[in-house]
């Protein structure tokens, strides 16, 4: 089962065993639901299931649960017309998550496990979502994440140090439509913890421009209201949201998103520094900030009276 002190290759195998089961389940599921969803969509341009359909392993007692943001009947090709098809389904942007229980504290965690890295949500960044976003406190944890899932299928992730000044921890920002969730990156484990969570209102004017807000935030409202079905579909915009890597860079005080090329010539430039330093030099900073994120969790578990 995951756990709070997987690492994201523990998390990518465990889901994997899975990956089948699952798409035989939604199959199994958009196959008995099949002729309600043809008739909302003879009406509809596209539609958005109000749940996630879920999925229990009993491989891995893991239960997944799975969102299908978008679907929309596909035009037939003249081929798909010889063989006498007359209605396609196509789904997009499936998101598959799970909830699990911290080991220490045995609150609930949220796991998104995203291409390339996997991120934990605490109990008291989803809470915070709720009070400064969604404003509903009577929404219980799991209604709150797939709320927060259906309303973010976008994120951008960096240095959260352009929000609060320099720190020695690796310190990151996820940003979502509403605003920003804070926490930290275990590299060790290659998954990124979130902590806290404010809203947009609560940014400043400046703080707004170095996070991005001011650069591609209509992208994201419109990403959101696309997902919540207040706008007709658009292919485009949907198409959008597909890509997992979005990589950025500081230009005029603002986020402008990098191509192709740039991030190859970035990651070029990376490796002839990385290249520079002899490896025992690099082994050693990664014990040093091994031992900085230790000692920290160490300290707020302290904190927070768990030890």
């Amino acid at each position: 089962m995951i756990t709070s002190n997987s690492t994201y290759e523990e998390i990518e195998r465990q889901k994997a065993l899975d990956e089948k089961n699952i798409r035989d389940f939604l199959a199994n599921t958009f196959s008995r639901d099949g002729n309600k969803i043809k008739r909302i969509l003879r009406v509809k341009t596209y539609y958005t299931p109000t749940k996630p359909a879920t999925f229990h392993s009993h491989t891995t007692n893991i239960h997944w649960r799975i969102l299908q943001i978008l679907m929309h009947s596909k035009k037939l090709t003249p081929l798909e017309r010889a063989q006498r098809y007359t209605f396609i389904l196509e789904c997009e942007n499936q998101i598959k998550y799970t909830i699990i229980n911290d080991l220490n504290t045995s609150k609930p965690i949220l796991v998104l496990p995203y291409p390339n890295q996997a991120f934990f949500v605490s109990a008291h960044a989803v809470r915070r979502y709720k009070e400064r976003t969604l404003g509903n406190p009577d929404l219980d944890f799991t209604a709150t994440c797939d709320t927060f899932i259906r309303r973010s299928p976008y994120y951008v992730l960096r240095g959260s140090s352009y929000i609060y000044g320099t720190t020695k921890y690796n310190t990151i920002v996820f940003r979502v439509a509403d605003g920003l969730f804070l926490g930290y990156y275990d590299s060790d484990r290659q998954i990124g913890h979130l902590e806290t969570y404010i809203s947009v209102d609560m940014l400043t004017e400046k703080q707004k421009s170095i996070s991005g807000f001011k650069y591609n935030d209509e992208i994201l409202r419109n990403q959101r209201d696309l997902v919540l079905g207040l706008i007709p579909f658009d292919e485009k915009l949907s198409q959008s949201m597909v890509s997992g890597n979005h990589i950025y860079r500081e230009e005029d005080s603002n986020l402008k998103e990098m191509s192709t090329e740039e991030i190859e010539e970035l990651s070029r430039i990376a490796r002839e520094e990385y290249d520079a330093i002899p490896e025992e030099v690099h082994q050693q900073r990664m014990a040093e900030e091994q031992q900085e994120n230790r000692e920290r969790y160490k300290r707020k578990m302290m904190r927070k009276g768990y030890m």
